[in-house]
């Protein structure tokens, strides 16, 4: 799972725009990933209080 957050924080940076899954609307990435619980790749999103999967988000906007 490390390996999994480090990739997604070399390649996307914090604000981008992603789909996810469950949701038909656009989000926008508010912090890098991280594993939640030293586990759980994870990511948190603006407008949201809680933790996505990142299995769950793919981006929708350009590379940093």
């Amino acid at each position: 799972m490390t390996e999994k957050v480090a990739a997604w924080n070399n390649t996307w940076s914090v604000g981008i725009r992603v789909s996810c899954k469950n949701h038909s609307e656009i989000l926008t990435t508010r912090t890098q990933a991280m594993l939640l619980f030293g586990r759980k790749a994870t990511i948190y999103m603006q407008g949201y209080k809680g933790y996505f999967d990142l299995a769950d988000v793919k981006p929708v906007s350009e590379k940093k």
